[in-house]
């Protein structure tokens, strides 16, 4: 609960507030990873993406195995447009687990931000390929279709999507 508070008041720019709860949640569960990436995101927001970064970077070297740690980090340098950076790390956790849809679509966002279009599309559908269950891939391979003006293509991929979960509700949206 106090990690959703502070990620609340995160998006509504209270810093005092989210950086109270944040804190508070890291305080009661250091074990807790969901806590630890609120904080760090607090700090990236607030405090600067280094803070964040650096944060983040002390946790890995305590607890090496943790992926979610590194998906965080990922996130932090996708949302201030590092693109290169994000990628260089979603590339280590592929590696690391091949089937990770969020590997696969993270790095088509950073592809995407690179404008390296057929490596962003490449990436997206594997993220279907990685779980066929999750219509997010073919959403964001049309969302790019869409963007380079190729809207048969983009209307085969929402269409899939649809296929998928017809329930999605960014699907029924979209078609």
């Amino acid at each position: 609960t106090l990690t959703l508070l502070a990620k609340t008041y995160s998006k509504q720019n209270n810093y005092s507030l989210a950086q109270k709860n944040a804190v508070k949640a890291v305080e009661l569960d250091r074990s807790n990873a969901a806590a630890q990436i609120s904080y760090a995101k607090m700090l990236s927001q607030f405090e600067g993406v280094e803070k964040g970064i650096s944060y983040l970077n002390y946790l890995i070297n305590q607890f090496s195995y943790s992926i979610e740690l590194r998906q965080a980090m990922a996130e932090i340098y996708e949302e201030n447009q590092n693109y290169l950076e994000s990628c260089n790390i979603w590339e280590q956790i592929k590696e690391a687990d091949a089937k990770n849809k969020k590997a696969f679509l993270g790095l088509g966002t950073c592809y995407q931000g690179q404008a390296l279009f057929d490596k962003s599309l490449r990436s997206y559908l594997q993220a279907v390929v990685a779980d066929p269950s999750d219509p997010e891939g073919k959403i964001k391979a049309g969302l790019l279709y869409l963007q380079t003006e190729k809207y048969d293509e983009a209307i085969k991929q929402f269409k899939g999507a649809f296929e998928i979960n017809p329930r999605y509700p960014r699907v029924q949206y979209l078609i």
